[in-house]
Order: C-alpha cells, then sequence, then structure tokens
C-alpha cells in the first residue's frame, strides 16, 4: 500500500567501449603493444607503463611477463590448460577503491585462456594463455572490458 524503498548497496558497471553500436572508440584506442623479442622465457618482465582512460576512470598497465600454465594453476581448472601453456601475465594499477577489473586480448589466434587475480587492495593480475608458445616479436593487446565496482548506495522510492 505504501511506498517501497529500492536499496542497492553495490553494483558493478562494465563498460565495453568496442562493441557498442556504433563503437566509441577505435581498436588503436584501446590497444598497445611490447616486443617480446625472438625468444621469449618464462620469468621475463618487460615495463609497459601504459595509461587508459575508460569512461572516466585511469589504470595503467605497468608490466608485463612471461608465465607458463603453472604459474596460474589451481584446482578450479579441472581440465588443466587444454593445450594452453604459454602466456602473458599483465600487472594492472588503478585507484584501490574503484574495484577495477580488466579483460584483455593478446591479437594473436593461439592465445585464448585467461585468469584474472586481484591482490587486495592492488594491483590486478590479468593472464592470457596461449597454444604451442609464447607470441614473438611486437605482441599487441587490446582491452576489451572495464568493470568498477560501484559501493554508493543507490536508493529508489516507488508510490503505487
Amino acid at each position: 500500500n505504501g511506498p517501497l524503498t529500492v536499496v542497492v548497496e553495490q553494483m558493478i558497471a562494465y563498460y565495453m567501449p568496442l562493441y557498442t553500436d556504433p563503437p566509441q572508440v577505435t581498436p588503436e584506442q584501446m590497444s598497445f603493444s611490447f616486443d617480446a623479442g625472438e625468444n621469449p622465457q618464462r620469468g621475463q618482465v618487460w615495463d609497459l607503463n601504459e595509461t587508459f582512460t575508460i569512461a572516466g576512470y585511469e589504470f595503467e598497465i605497468a608490466t608485463v611477463q612471461a608465465v607458463t600454465f603453472s604459474d596460474i594453476e589451481t584446482p578450479a581448472y579441472i581440465d588443466g590448460s587444454q593445450g594452453y601453456d604459454y602466456g602473458y601475465q599483465f600487472v594492472v594499477e588503478s585507484e584501490p577503491s574503484l574495484g577495477l577489473s580488466v579483460e584483455m586480448d593478446i591479437r594473436a589466434d593461439q592465445c585464448w585462456l585467461s585468469d584474472v587475480k586481484k591482490i587486495e587492495p592492488a594491483p590486478l593480475l590479468y593472464t592470457q594463455m596461449c597454444r604451442d608458445e609464447y607470441p614473438k616479436g611486437l605482441v599487441t593487446v587490446t582491452i576489451r572490458e572495464l568493470s568498477v565496482t560501484l559501493d554508493e548506495d543507490l536508493q529508489v522510492e516507488w508510490a503505487p
């Protein structure tokens, strides 16, 4: 009978500016590259310091490291690596209060399996694994998605 108040205490906002119609940005604006050389090795690290702003939220892709599946393996991977044994792990830094998460794609046909891990309060580790070997030479990566956690209460009152 009376007014109904709906309160949302927390929500996650997703931003995918490449996947709107029309796209809000070009793939080039959402991409960066690093030179992995002709023989990347597990544990090798490259400084990137690539800064992006999406929907007003700024973050930095600080470094990338060559990893193997064993570096990210947990019991959650019930099927193992499925052949995705070599990859790159990106350190993403942002304001810790954002609860930011970023997903990326290495632009190479053999790359697919990904893993996201937050180290509280920061940074975010994003890993993408590839089949057969590490992508070599100039490796291009495109940011696919950004999400932020909004902790402000959203309140709406409805009166029938």
